[in-house]
């Protein structure tokens, strides 16, 4: 199965691009113009998406547009001929967009102290309660909405325990750092990641997993 091509979440505007390789196509079929077709998650209509040729590949810079809904999408390059009829289609490929919180609102004035404190103590880790975990031998069981930081860590196993709330969307958040040597991560078999984020000596990586799909950030 190909990777999936992570957009980004609903509301963010040209904040990444995605880079498509168009050397199968091209090589098969050199003298063509490639473009690219896009659906979003919950449609069935597909449009051409706003992405551009660079030699031998697609860049596709991700507009608010494209990633306006949550979930599983599609994506696939084509040929055009002289007409700019599609005359090649290429592999199609899964998307996924993560929700964000629609914004415009304003905030209550009595409330105002009160956000601004969360929104200072919740930078980069998010508004659940965050929890001081340690590795073991045994998987450690990951509870829904709770920021797990791990330290430094040699190897760690999780599993996703079910939630109380069906009614509440479920996210899985941790962080890990590793020492002189690169620590090795086991996920549930269930979970896909949406990138290939690399683990390294001496950095820290942080993981988000909804709905089955994770992203994992290293630095």
């Amino acid at each position: 199965m190909s990777e999936i091509l992570f957009l980004g979440r609903c509301g963010e505007q040209n904040a990444r691009s995605v880079e498509i390789d168009l050397r199968p196509l091209l090589r098969r079929w050199p003298g063509l113009t490639a473009s690219l077709l896009a659906r979003r998650p919950g449609e069935e209509e597909a449009y051409p998406a706003d992405a551009r040729q660079e030699g031998e590949r697609l860049v596709w810079t991700i507009s608010r547009a494209d990633c306006a809904l949550a979930g599983m999408g599609s994506a696939q390059a084509v040929l055009l001929d002289e007409a700019g009829t599609v005359a090649v289609r290429g592999e199609m490929l899964e998307t996924l967009i993560l929700p964000g919180l629609a914004d415009g609102g304003e905030t209550p004035e009595a409330m105002e102290p009160w956000v601004n404190r969360v929104l200072k103590a919740a930078t980069l880790r998010g508004a659940y309660p965050r929890v001081t975990a340690q590795a073991g031998e045994e998987p450690v069981a990951l509870q829904p909405n709770t920021w797990y930081d791990f330290g430094e860590v040699e190897s760690l196993t999780v599993t996703l325990a079910p939630g109380e709330d069906d009614t509440v969307t479920r996210e899985y958040c941790f962080s890990f750092s590793s020492g002189d040597t690169a620590a090795t991560l086991t996920l549930p078999e269930e979970v896909r990641m949406a990138n290939a984020a690399q683990i390294q000596a001496g950095k820290t990586c942080q993981v988000s997993i909804l709905d089955g799909i994770g992203v994992m950030v290293c630095a």
